[in-house]
């Protein structure tokens, strides 16, 4: 008797669920056939070597996908600015994160910091999901990250004018790269998610 319930079932389980989960919506029927069958297999290392086998292709579409553009753009081109865009103030976040457990600063400086700092964190997780995983990017979302990066910008203009950081020769790179970069990125999400959701109304069928 096959035990499914056992630790390497639920792994490949698990991986099959990923793999069918990150398949392009054009794939949805292999997605369920990849789950479908995980069940039917006569062993764990057979439900194992399934699962490995739907991850690569799993990513192997998504990958494929990475060519289609967006506008005249490729996803891959689009996937590299955001990176550039939020990179380097997902670092610093970090940086506060790691600076507040040392003790660094207080709590409420921790909290500033970090809270001008999230727009990289997030902006990275809804990079992915619009142009790696091709989920559309809804208004209330677009709207809380235009809000989160007006906070950032301001907050760090604050910062430079009110401290010596602003005489030094090299400020406005960090205030490019910290906060005139991130609202570049969020912008151009806010043309991809209009510009999807026109996309999705246009192809739905009329009643």
């Amino acid at each position: 008797m096959i035990n499914r319930r056992s630790l390497s079932w639920r792994v490949a389980s698990g991986l099959t669920a990923h793999a069918a989960r990150i398949l392009p919506p054009e794939r949805r029927e292999w997605s369920q056939a990849m789950i479908a069958e995980v069940d039917h297999l006569p062993s764990a290392g057979a439900a194992m070597r399934w699962a490995i086998g739907c991850i690569f292709a799993g990513y192997f579409e998504r990958m494929r996908t990475m060519n289609h553009p967006i506008g005249h753009v490729a996803r891959w081109v689009l996937s590299l600015e955001m990176l550039i865009c939020f990179v380097p103030v997902t670092v610093l976040f970090v940086g506060v994160i790691l600076g507040a457990m040392r003790g660094a600063w207080s709590i409420s400086t921790s909290l500033l910091y970090a809270s001008a700092t999230l727009i990289g964190p997030i902006g990275l997780v809804i990079s992915v999901k619009s142009l790696v995983l091709g989920q559309a990017i809804g208004r209330t979302t677009i709207a809380a990250v235009c809000l989160l990066v007006a906070w950032t910008f301001v907050s760090y203009l604050a910062l430079v004018l009110g401290s010596q950081s602003s005489r030094s020769s090299d400020w406005w790179q960090i205030f490019l790269l910290i906060a005139i970069l991130p609202v570049l990125a969020v912008a151009h999400l806010a043309f991809i998610g209009a510009k999807t959701r026109r996309s999705h109304a246009s192809t739905e069928p009329s009643i």
